[in-house]
């Protein structure tokens, strides 16, 4: 099976809003792709950790910095196909007393380690859900000024994205906090359901090589209605093989894709 990284923080992980409880598997969006993405011969490492940031240590939890625990896990998993990741909405935690623009420089960081670990491996960068705007109620490490940071991320992050030359996505535009805590994507969001805007496709070095391409593409396919559905792809996705053409016998011939992501 051809790995997958999913590398990201309790909205990787699947925490239930206003709780200390994980979504169930087949609920948690990475179990979902997972389970998409098997029928074609990928595994979905889920690596999702309750208050990681991108750069930023936790005084009082070890381990939370994402630029000291990648590398060790990207080593973990090799060889890998593709590394999603989501990473921010803890930076925006009042303790760091950061901006979007800070934040950025820790994900170019985790970028780098990236490519540190293989030049050519394919990245999917997706900026955090917003917080929402009464977080500080029930979390008092975050403020009103981390609500306005966390909305600027999909801003900075979409332009690293394009430097970069990566795949981009913008969990905000799909996806909503619970009510609960205001800070953590409900069940309906675990499906990020997406309307044309959600994606942007900026990559080239997913094109490096065929088999990472492939997978890239796999799991850019936010704007064409599922899997499997090739034709119906902006022509910069139009890449599949033949492995990726074939129709899940769960589906049914001619049966229609769902209408989320996964």
């Amino acid at each position: 099976m051809r790995q997958i990284l999913c590398f990201g923080d309790s909205n990787t992980y699947g925490l239930i809003p206003g709780t200390a409880n994980r979504y169930s598997w087949g609920t948690r969006w990475t179990s979902i792709l997972d389970e998409k993405l098997q029928f074609y011969g990928y595994r979905v490492a889920e690596e999702g950790l309750c208050g990681r940031t991108t750069m930023f240590a936790d005084a009082y939890r070890p381990g939370r910095s994402g630029i000291d625990m990648l590398p060790a896990i990207l080593e973990t998993h090799r060889p890998l196909e593709l590394v999603v990741l989501m990473l921010g909405t803890n930076d925006c935690k009042t303790a760091y007393e950061t901006t979007p623009e800070k934040i950025g420089v820790g994900i170019e960081r985790l970028l780098d380690q990236i490519w540190r670990e293989r030049e050519d491996l394919p990245v999917l960068l997706i900026s955090p859900i917003h917080l929402g705007a009464d977080v500080e109620k029930y979390d008092r490490e975050f403020d009103r000024r981390s609500v306005e940071v966390s909305k600027g991320l999909k801003r900075v992050y979409e332009q690293i994205a394009k430097r970069r030359g990566i795949a981009f996505l913008a969990a905000s535009d799909v996806a909503l906090p619970g009510e609960k805590d205001q800070e953590h994507m409900t069940r309906e969001g675990h499906r990020l359901k997406p309307d044309s805007r959600s994606h942007r496709y900026t990559g080239t070095r997913h094109r490096r090589t065929k088999e990472t391409t492939l997978a890239a593409v796999k799991i850019s396919l936010v704007t064409c209605s599922g899997i499997p559905s090739p034709s119906r792809c902006p022509s910069a996705m139009r890449r599949p093989a033949p492995s990726l053409q074939k129709p899940d016998p769960r589906r049914g011939s001619g049966a229609r894709a769902d209408n989320g992501i996964f």
